[in-house]
C-alpha cells in the first residue's frame, strides 16, 4: 500500500544486530528474523531502505558490534547512516551508562558530535575499533557481505584492523579518498558495494548510486541544490 501511494523510502531505527544489546540497552525486543522480514517486505515492494545503526552502546562487546555488521549484510539494505552512541543528559541510555560507571565525563565535554569517538569507558581496544567504524564501518558490511565487492573489501578490512593507534592517526584521513577512488572503479566494472555518499556517515548501495545519475544525466535541470552527478 505504501508503495502504491508513491512512497520510495522507508527509515527504519536498526540500531544494533545484538538481540542481547536491543533487549537490556534499547528495550526492544523484537528478533533479527522480524526486522529482516520488515526490511525484505519494503524491498520486495520495491521501496528503498535506510537504517540507523550505532556502535559503541553501554556494555556492547566486539562480537556484539560485529553482529550488527552482519545483519546489515544480510539484509542488503539500500542505505544506511551510524552513530557512536552519546548518552545524552536526561535519556534513559544516560542512566545506563552512568549507573554503570561507564561515562569519562572529562571525554564526553571534550567532544564535538557522536560521530568521531565514544566517551564510554572501553577498553582501548574496542576503542580504536569504534574510531575506525566511525569512519569506514561500511567495508566491515562490504566484506561480510555475498556481494562480488567482499574479496576487494577484506584485505582492506584486514588492513585497517591491524592499525595500532599511531597508524591510525597517521592514516585515517586518507580513508575517504581510497574509499571513493575504489567505488569509483567498482562502480565502472558494475560491482554491487556500499560507499560513502551524501554525507561522511552514511553508506549508499551502489546500484541506486547508478539510477540517481542515470536520473540526472536524464534530466541534470532536476540536480538538487547542494549535489553534483558525482555523489
Amino acid at each position: 500500500m505504501l508503495a502504491e501511494a508513491g512512497c520510495f523510502m522507508v527509515k527504519y531505527g536498526l540500531e544494533s544486530g545484538s538481540a542481547r544489546v536491543r533487549r537490556e540497552v534499547l528495550w526492544r525486543r523484537m528478533s533479527n528474523d522480524t526486522i529482516k522480514r520488515g526490511f525484505w517486505a519494503a524491498q520486495k515492494a520495491g521501496i528503498h531502505t535506510s537504517a540507523f545503526v550505532m556502535f559503541g552502546l553501554p556494555t556492547e562487546t566486539r562480537d556484539e558490534i560485529m553482529e550488527t555488521l552482519r545483519l546489515c549484510a544480510e539484509i542488503g539494505l539500500g542505505r544506511y547512516r551510524w552513530a557512536l552512541f552519546f548518552p545524552f543528559p536526561g535519556t534513559a541510555g544516560h542512566k545506563i551508562a552512568a549507573d554503570l560507571d561507564l561515562i569519562d565525563q572529562e571525554r564526553m565535554s571534550g567532544l564535538g558530535n557522536y560521530f568521531d569517538g565514544t566517551c564510554l569507558k572501553f577498553d582501548p581496544e574496542t576503542d580504536l575499533l569504534l574510531q575506525k567504524l566511525g569512519r569506514v564501518c561500511h567495508w566491515w558490511v562490504n566484506a561480510m557481505s555475498d556481494w562480488g565487492c567482499a574479496p576487494f573489501y577484506r584485505p582492506l578490512v584486514e588492513e585497517v584492523e591491524s592499525w595500532d593507534r599511531a597508524a591510525w592517526e597517521a592514516n585515517k584521513r586518507d580513508l575517504h579518498r581510497r574509499d571513493r577512488e575504489l567505488s569509483e572503479e567498482l562502480l565502472r566494472k558494475g560491482v554491487r558495494h556500499y560507499s560513502l555518499r551524501y554525507t561522511h556517515v552514511m553508506a549508499v548501495d551502489s546500484d541506486y548510486v547508478l539510477a540517481e545519475r542515470a536520473k540526472m544525466r536524464a534530466a541534470p535541470q532536476y540536480v538538487p541544490i547542494g549535489y553534483t552527478l558525482d555523489d
